[in-house]
């Protein structure tokens, strides 16, 4: 089995339609974070996620000052950190942003 990693939320809906057409029952992970911009050194620790989040929110932060978007794939990134260890097989879906 073969775990999809996919970071836009529509496209996890097109590769788990093409999996049915094709009869596979792979896991899909969605996440929030395009991960195409900003600092991705250490995602598997607090530390690096919270280096993340505080990026996301500058480049987030409205006119006003309130804080307009965030992204919580803390449990994705270690459920892929948990199988990356497990030695399981992972496939990226990525293009371009």
């Amino acid at each position: 089995m073969t775990t999809h990693i996919v970071s836009a939320y529509p496209a996890s809906g097109a590769i788990k339609k093409f999996m049915d057409t094709k009869g596979t029952r792979d896991e899909v992970i969605a996440l929030g974070d395009m991960l195409a911009i900003g600092p991705l050194q250490d995602l598997d620790t607090l530390p690096g996620r919270l280096n993340r989040a505080a990026y996301w929110q500058e480049v987030f932060t409205g006119r006003d000052g309130s804080y307009v978007q965030t992204f919580d794939d803390a449990d994705k990134i270690e459920r892929i950190c948990e199988l990356q260890e497990e030695g399981k097989k992972l496939l990226f879906w990525v293009g371009p942003s």
